[in-house]
């Protein structure tokens, strides 16, 4: 009996472990791949965080191109338009309806309406907090 809760215990801790890396590993997996994933909330009249969908943005510099999409909500990736890309943490676009400008400076991305309206209360936060506002 203990010899089973020993081992159990082994394996709990392994999977807590593997898990803690995979996630603090995957800023370099973006990297890897040319491109950041940002994880935006919005704060309700009450001032309590809500996470949203978060988004990955995949950077092109050579051809000036960023395309977009939502993990597990929009697979389809959707080209942004009038791109300016340094590289992955330095960029500017809009979206293809000409809607809102993003632009992406040293990896924090930032949106501004160029209809006039107000953009909702939307900010962007770090992946551990917005796992945690997930649960």
């Amino acid at each position: 009996m203990r010899k089973a809760l020993r081992r159990l215990a082994g394996l709990a801790i392994a999977a807590v472990a593997l898990v803690s890396g995979l996630f603090f590993a995957w800023p370099v997996v973006d990297a890897v791949r040319n491109q950041v994933t940002v994880y935006p909330v919005m704060t309700t009249d009450q001032g309590t965080l809500v996470p949203l969908n978060r988004s990955v943005y995949k950077v092109f510099p050579d051809t000036q191109t960023v395309i977009h999409w939502m993990p597990g909500i929009s697979e389809v990736p959707d080209r942004l338009a009038k791109c300016a890309v340094r590289d992955r943490l330095h960029w500017r676009c809009q979206y293809s309806d000409g809607s809102a400008v993003l632009t992406m400076n040293d990896g924090a991305l930032s949106s501004e309406s160029t209809q006039g309206n107000r953009e909702r209360d939307i900010s962007y936060t770090s992946r551990l907090t917005w796992w945690k506002l997930m649960f």
